[in-house]
């Protein structure tokens, strides 16, 4: 083995040898309280102070959201950007595909699109 070859082989040793060391090393986390106050848990479990999450009663039931005018328009119109790069990205595959194969590449692209949106209305 000649010198080039062996300082390689070192430093491959001796990267393994760090990384297991530092796998293997306990951790040590803070002890400190959750920092929550003023917060709410929110649906998905995070807290949130964000006062349009829905709200849970006491028994654990949740209470109906309020439903904004703005949160709407916003989903529906990133939906709309979202079902709009579609062909773009069609676009980009077929750049990478044969030239034979193009007219395929768009056309999955397209029935994907189509299979999107109509998930999209029927699960949300």
């Amino acid at each position: 083995m000649n010198s080039r070859n062996y300082k390689y082989a070192l430093l491959l040793v001796a990267a393994v040898a760090i990384t297991a060391t530092g796998a293997m090393s306990q951790a040590y986390a803070q002890q400190v309280t959750d920092g929550m106050d003023g917060y709410v848990k929110g649906t998905s479990g995070i807290y949130t102070g964000n006062p349009n999450e829905c709200w849970y009663e006491e028994d654990g039931s949740m209470l109906p959201c309020k439903i904004d005018t703005g949160d709407t328009a916003w989903m529906l119109t990133a939906t709309s950007l979202v079902l709009f790069m579609s062909p773009g990205v069609g676009f980009f595959y077929g750049g990478l595909a044969r030239s034979k194969n193009i007219v395929n590449v768009l056309g999955m692209t397209l029935i994907v699109m189509g299979l999107m949106s109509v998930q999209w209305v029927l699960w949300g």
